[in-house]
């Protein structure tokens, strides 16, 4: 069998085309492929895992300790758990199903959030209070804002609630309309908390 114009020849394994320029091009062509390869794999990795959505806060936190750590010793104990997990499972709740994904990055963040100083964020009793949160809003008798404003003179923790939501409605792979309105309205209601300078 014959190439095409200059592979001619390297296309097939007569004897007659058979010289030292075919294992050469044989070379060329693995170091190619092994390049693109490597260069997307990589590539590909790297951008899923920094836009999975435990990073999208996760990263936030970990950029923000020392001023996060600050503004949690202005708290009540059990402040910042109330006012994640209600967070976490007013988004969780929107599609009357808390798949695992979301309860998965719901624990990674409070994870992160466990390991700053000051914080007294457990993720037991943080996934019991996620639990609170998802029966009374089943039972039509919670209120998000009474538990954002448990926030008040932190501001960097209440500009990262609007991320965690986000965060949580990412994680099982399909953003909802209705997901994207909770958001806002976290986003709106973060606005109007009062920064008091410590």
């Amino acid at each position: 069998m014959a190439g095409v114009g200059p592979f001619e020849g390297y296309g097939t394994k007569e004897a007659q085309y058979l010289s030292s320029l075919s294992f050469g091009w044989l070379v060329v062509k693995g170091a190619a492929i092994g390049a693109v390869i490597g260069w997307l794999v990589p590539m590909w990795f790297h951008i899923n895992r920094t836009k999975s959505p435990d990073q999208i806060a996760g990263r936030l936190i970990q950029m923000n300790q020392r001023v996060l750590a600050k503004e949690i010793r202005n708290l009540n104990p059990g402040n910042l758990t109330d006012a994640v997990a209600a967070v976490s499972a007013s988004v969780a709740a929107i599609d009357l199903n808390v798949s695992r994904n979301e309860k998965d990055v719901f624990q990674i963040i409070c994870g992160h959030l466990a390991g700053l100083p000051n914080s007294d964020v457990d993720i037991d009793s943080a996934d019991q209070e996620f639990d609170r949160c998802l029966e009374m809003i089943e039972a039509n008798t919670f209120e998000l804002e009474s538990r954002l404003k448990q926030l008040n003179g932190c501001p960097l923790l209440a500009s990262l609630m609007p991320f965690i939501a986000s965060s949580i409605a990412f994680a099982d792979g399909v953003y909802l309309d209705q997901e994207r309105d909770i958001v806002e309205k976290i986003k709106r209601q973060v606005k109007f908390i009062d920064y008091v300078p410590s």
